[in-house]
């Protein structure tokens, strides 16, 4: 069988979501390939690799990545952010993400001010000791970033003219999403936030799913303000007092919420919601995750 094999010394490894039939046994099921294992006439089924040098000493993505036509999303380590060239992608290339499973990084980088991916659409892992530059992606449409104290990543999220879904993790303050009121969010999710109300919040009028995963927040009233959003996640907010004001946001049309602190001796929960015009409601209270569901 004609391979590729890379030098022992720039070895990587590679994880690829591969069509079974043009991989062997042992490739397929250990969903762990090698540059030794894989034959020259897979390569244009390879869409998704996970780059892992064998020390950080290699910096630049292999020249072979290039032949890859149909790859569309790349994993890649940290460090690798300050020398990475768009000519080193094929142009079939739309997802970046930054860092690797249980990579320790604590030295931050930044993305080369002068190359721009006009090819990628989605973005995953930067902020904090990941900073990043608008300019660097005109054309993205989906982002996942953290925030750091200075909260100076929304600085440059309000450059993405195109962006529209947008995970924010270890939002720190309500107020610093206003910065973004010149985009078109349709969907935003905040993850681990810091933040005990939604005082303050500016309506976000394109904004159509909000999703909060382990955040602080207790007081939900300030996200009567939104005028369009329809559908409504909540996931482990375990300081959540009540959610009677999500009742509230005429325009909402599903609201799910699982693992938070819905008020279990409120009798009147349920009533409540149906007198708000909510015909479909699951109310499980007595789980170890408490389970709220209400459809209009």
């Amino acid at each position: 069988m004609n391979s590729f094999t890379l030098r022992s010394s720039e070895r990587w490894v590679l994880h690829g979501d591969v069509s079974p039939d043009v991989l062997n046994k042992f490739a397929y099921l250990g969903r762990k390939l090698s540059w030794e294992h894989t034959d020259i006439s897979q390569k244009e089924f390879i869409d998704f690799i996970e780059l892992i040098p064998t020390n950080s000493d290699i910096k630049h993505i292999p020249l072979i990545i290039k032949e890859l036509s149909n790859l569309k999303k790349i994993i890649i380590p940290t460090w690798f952010v300050p020398e990475l060239h768009h000519e080193a992608l094929p142009k079939s290339v739309n997802t970046i993400i930054i860092g690797l499973l249980n990579e320790i990084s604590k030295k931050k980088v930044g993305w080369d001010a002068n190359e721009v991916f006009y090819n990628i659409t989605e973005l995953q892992g930067v902020g904090e000791n990941v900073d990043f530059l608008g300019s660097n992606f005109p054309n993205l449409n989906r982002l996942h970033v953290r925030i750091g104290k200075k909260e100076s990543e929304y600085m440059e999220i309000q450059k993405l003219s195109k962006l529209s879904d947008l995970i924010v993790e270890k939002p720190i303050t309500i107020s610093a999403l206003n910065n973004l009121s010149n985009l078109s969010i349709q969907y935003l999710q905040l993850s681990k936030g810091k933040f005990e109300s939604f005082d303050g919040l500016f309506n976000i009028q394109s904004l159509l799913k909000l999703e909060l995963h382990f955040c602080n927040v207790c007081n939900l009233s300030g996200l009567k303000i939104l005028s369009s959003v329809s559908d409504i996640e909540m996931w482990n907010c375990k300081k959540i007092i009540d959610i009677k004001p999500l009742a509230d946001i005429k325009s909402v049309k599903r609201i799910y919420i699982m693992g938070c602190s819905v008020n279990m001796d409120d009798n009147n929960l349920c009533d409540y919601f149906k007198s708000r015009g909510f015909t479909k409601i699951r109310y499980e209270p007595n789980r170890s995750d408490t389970l709220f569901e209400a459809i209009r």
